[in-house]
């Protein structure tokens, strides 16, 4: 038959815990075999890909992004110096999963904590506010959805841009 080649950038069994009874079913019983099946695994880190042919036996590599940061350094240089007055503006963008969530959380916490900056944290990412919920991640944020071509502007309009990843121990090792 045809070569699978697999690109995998989360734990799909894990996750499947926040689903319906079916995808978690589904996701234990036959991603395992799958992944044990595929030719290769392109994985989304190289922990995770150690993770991923350590437990499949698949050969795993971490996949390597390419971007054009031409973009992103023209809407920073462009940004005006920010004057230390007002809320300072944190900004989050991407999904929200397990490998987020717990670091989203203790943010939060922080950033209600009496005292100090004012600081204002904005999530731009697909997550519903029921999802989030769903989550843990409650609290003061706005929510917002930008397209592809305005995240240079978007990312340069932040004081701080926030790259959670999980603190839990079953995450570190994947992400």
């Amino acid at each position: 038959g045809l070569p699978l080649f697999l690109y995998v950038n989360d734990d799909v069994i894990e996750n499947s815990r926040h689903y319906t009874w079916l995808h978690r079913w589904s996701a234990r019983r036959y991603i395992p075999g799958i992944y044990r099946r595929a030719s290769a695994i392109w994985a989304g880190s190289d922990p995770l890909a150690e993770e991923l042919q350590a437990a499949y036996g698949t050969p795993s590599i971490g996949a390597l992004y390419s971007v054009d940061v031409t973009p992103f350094a023209e809407a920073a240089a462009a940004r005006p110096t920010p004057t230390g007055d007002g809320e300072r503006v944190v900004l989050y963008t991407g999904s929200v999963t397990d490998a987020q969530a717990d670091a989203l959380r203790i943010l939060i916490q922080a950033l209600e904590l009496p005292g100090g900056e004012r600081f204002r944290l904005i999530l731009y990412t697909n997550a519903t506010p029921s999802w989030l919920e769903e989550m843990g991640i409650t609290g003061e944020m706005d929510v917002r959805n930008a397209r592809l071509e305005e995240m240079p502007d978007v990312l340069a309009s932040a004081d701080i841009l926030y790259l959670p990843y999980s603190f839990l121990p079953r995450k570190t090792r994947t992400v």
